[in-house]
């Protein structure tokens, strides 16, 4: 991972702390495709549940005020 980091100046790791959700990105990905696919919808077919789920992922422009409110401004302007 440091190789690729190093050939790639562009990219940048940030580091969340351990054990906060709420500051992790990742988890409000999560939670959205929870209110949409499986929370409180009977699906009794995993297959169809898997592509349901995919195809939320695959087709849903996630906001990113996350990014504007916690990460540096070089990481969201353009």
């Amino acid at each position: 991972m440091r190789d690729l980091l190093d050939q790639e100046p562009r990219l940048q790791l940030l580091y969340f702390p351990p054990a906060c959700p709420d500051l992790n990105p990742q988890e409000h990905v999560w939670g959205q495709a929870r209110d949409a696919v499986g929370h409180n919808h009977s699906m009794t077919d995993f297959g169809r549940l898997c592509r349901t789920f995919s195809r939320f992922l695959n087709q849903t422009l996630f906001d990113i005020e996350f990014l504007a409110k916690y990460a540096p401004v070089i990481l969201y302007e353009v």
